[in-house]
């Protein structure tokens, strides 16, 4: 895919992540879709920390004989990284017995000169509270051999107690033309040439850097979007006469959680399809007010297939 293979890039974002590592904890955020990790990662190769020739693996990290975290990484003398997901009651072994042997020690450079290690755990949001205010001690208890750079997507899933240890540095989605210039260098390399105007497809993606990039390339091929496909069976069934309508909409939320939409994102495209083709007001308001309180909850929440479909049938009893 483009969006792997030409990464986005802001140098002005990366020198400052750069001189931020260098002298405090930093925790780098903002919302979806605004290449947070692309920025990070380049700053780290740019600084010495991780080259970005360094692989991925999936490491093991056993907590019994039953039970064995895989979790995604890459590391070397300076720098580890780590990518969090859902791992449960079990994020307290990784913390415990793996994140704070690492932040322990200094490491010894090939110039057999002492110096701060630099651990990136991103997506820190997927620690619980509990969990994030021990990593809060670490910070402040290691800060003179250790630095913390984190990013997230939702800094209210984040500790304050680890907020407070932190620089924060919000990163914004580009606008529309810094992107629409991105976009168009791919097509230029590429040589390739989109049949809708970029600029217009930037605006349909609000500027998602990923979104907007896998949409330029379906639409230079020709491919249909799943997501739009989904989304447009989601409206002809509520607007259809079938008796369990919430049945079939949970199977179409499944699918496209299990595809990596994530709910945020199924709330705002449920949202704007369904309001660009109500005609009335006062239906466009209330569907705007429930998609802006379930999504809100979502962000409280393990499971957001609950507030998808709690959204759903609220959506049902104004929506004919």
């Amino acid at each position: 895919m483009w969006s792997h293979k030409y990464t986005y890039r802001d140098p002005v974002i990366e020198r400052k992540i750069g001189a931020l590592v260098q002298c405090v904890h930093v925790l780098v955020h903002g919302c979806d879709g605004n290449g947070i990790m692309s920025f990070v990662q380049t700053a780290l190769d740019k600084n010495g920390y991780m080259p970005s020739v360094t692989e991925w693996s999936h490491e093991d990290v056993s907590e019994t004989s039953k039970t064995t975290l895989g979790v995604m990484t890459r590391s070397n003398n300076r720098c580890i990284e780590i990518v969090m997901k859902d791992y449960g009651s079990n994020e307290r072994y990784l913390l415990r017995n793996w994140i704070k042997k690492m932040s322990e020690s200094f490491v010894i450079s090939n110039q057999v000169t002492i110096g701060i290690k630099l651990i990136v755990i991103h997506n820190i949001e997927w620690f619980s509270k509990e969990s994030q205010n021990i990593l809060a001690i670490f910070a402040e208890k290691h800060a003179h051999c250790t630095r913390y750079l984190f990013t997230t997507n939702h800094t209210s899933l984040v500790n304050r107690s680890l907020l407070s240890q932190c620089y924060q540095l919000r990163v914004p989605r580009p606008d529309q033309g810094q992107l629409t210039t991105h976009i168009e260098t791919i097509l230029r390399q590429e040589n390739r040439v989109s049949k809708r105007t970029v600029f217009d497809i930037v605006a349909e993606n609000e500027s998602h850097v990923e979104n907007a990039v896998d949409a330029t390339q379906m639409d230079v091929f020709g491919v249909e979007s799943t997501l739009d496909r989904a989304f447009d069976e989601i409206y002809i069934i509520i607007k259809s006469k079938k008796v369990n309508k919430i049945k079939a909409i949970r199977d179409l939320i499944y699918t496209l959680l299990v595809n990596n939409i994530s709910g945020t994102m199924i709330f705002t495209k449920s949202m704007h399809m369904l309001c660009s083709r109500e005609t009335n007001v006062n239906t466009k308001h209330r569907i705007i007010a429930a998609a802006a309180m379930y999504e809100q909850r979502l962000h409280s929440c393990e499971r957001p297939v609950y507030h998808l479909e709690a959204f759903f049938v609220l959506l049902l009893t104004f929506i004919s």
